[in-house]
């Protein structure tokens, strides 16, 4: 996979994990060893911890307790200490509206590997959450936990209740749970296309308190100084693009290298340097997200040629033939039927 980054989350997500998994009658402590965890991290809410450690965690703690809601258990036993810095930075926007944008610049710090973006619609707010497609799946509980302390944040920071309009996640329905209701308002919609909660615009046009612009920039810089700044390298920033643009079909390196703010020739000599070409880069992000379709089980409406940026159903059949095999080699992907997958 190149240099990409692997991602590493703070222990503080962790918040309510102890809690939430001895209420359903579970030894905290022993699955965490299990997911090779420090538990001592329980104690260390900045002590960082692989993203891929933690999704594993939550799917095992809820296959073992028989749980489909472990995320939504977790999140209701969670305090509100969680984000630490960054819920104070949070406070000190002025709407709603301002608060979830600032989320998306800064949920870096808390999760990595966390995908998160918000779409304006005809007087609704969309807000989505995924992961990077190199994180293992399904990661049905870790998306849960995210969708639902996303309202949660925004509850405390309004202190009032938030009322969705829709919500809709990609994976099949696990199961039955009344927290749907109690934490959203109201049930989900399965095998959508997106993980979405959707929230009329009026609702996060509330003003909040007066914000003060110099406090946030004194505890901004304070976050950090704590935590570092993300610097993604060039393959990072290419691989991203990459994964953005496969499904508009306009992937080509010129394209790639224009949102770069470069020349063809000089985005081929970076990543040269790293020891990667463009098309191993768009090899590589193919493989990731039609090898994460399979782990999360999720059911691709449309054409997945289209969603790998294939231009014919016929170039899609040639490398599907040459990479079925190594897409398969994947254990979580072997009991996978990929035929109901890739319709």
């Amino acid at each position: 996979m190149g240099d990409y980054h692997q991602c590493f989350s703070r222990a503080a997500v962790l918040e309510g994990y102890s809690k939430a998994t001895l209420a359903v009658g579970l030894d905290p402590i022993a699955l965490l060893k299990q997911s090779d965890i420090d538990p001592y991290c329980l104690r260390y809410p900045d002590f960082k911890i692989p993203t891929a450690s933690i999704i594993q965690l939550l799917e095992l703690t809820a296959s073992q307790a028989n749980v489909a809601d472990f995320g939504l258990r977790m999140a209701e036993c969670r305090s509100g200490s969680a984000l630490g810095l960054a819920e104070l930075v949070l406070a000190q926007q002025p709407t709603l509206g301002a608060v979830i944008h600032k989320l998306l610049d800064i949920a870096w710090v808390q999760v990595d590997g966390l995908l998160l973006a918000v779409e304006n619609v005809a007087g609704f707010v969309v807000f989505t959450a995924d992961l990077e497609a190199s994180l293992p799946g399904p990661a049905h509980q870790t998306i849960q936990l995210a969708m639902a302390s996303m309202i949660k944040i925004l509850e405390r920071v309004a202190h009032t209740k938030i009322q969705c309009a829709a919500i809709s996640f990609q994976c099949c329905e696990p199961g039955p749970s009344v927290r749907y209701v109690k934490i959203f308002g109201k049930n989900p919609a399965y095998g959508a296309e997106q993980n979405a909660l959707t929230i009329r615009e009026t609702d996060l046009a509330l003003t909040l308190r007066p914000s003060d612009p110099v406090l946030e920039a004194r505890l901004l810089n304070l976050l950090l100084d704590t935590t570092g700044v993300r610097e993604p390298t060039i393959v990072d920033r290419t691989r991203h693009i990459i994964q953005i643009l496969l499904p508009t079909g306009q992937c080509r390196i010129t394209r790639v290298a224009a949102m770069l703010s470069v020349d063809r020739r000089t985005l081929n000599r970076w990543l040269s340097n790293h020891g990667v070409s463009f098309s191993e880069l768009v090899q590589e992000v193919r493989m990731e997200v039609i090898r994460s379709s399979l782990r999360r089980e999720v059911k691709i409406r449309g054409s997945m040629s289209d969603m790998l940026g294939f231009a014919h159903r016929s170039s899609f059949s040639r490398w599907w033939s040459h990479n079925k095999a190594a897409v398969l080699q994947e254990p979580s992907a072997r009991d996978v039927n990929p035929r109901q997958m890739l319709l």
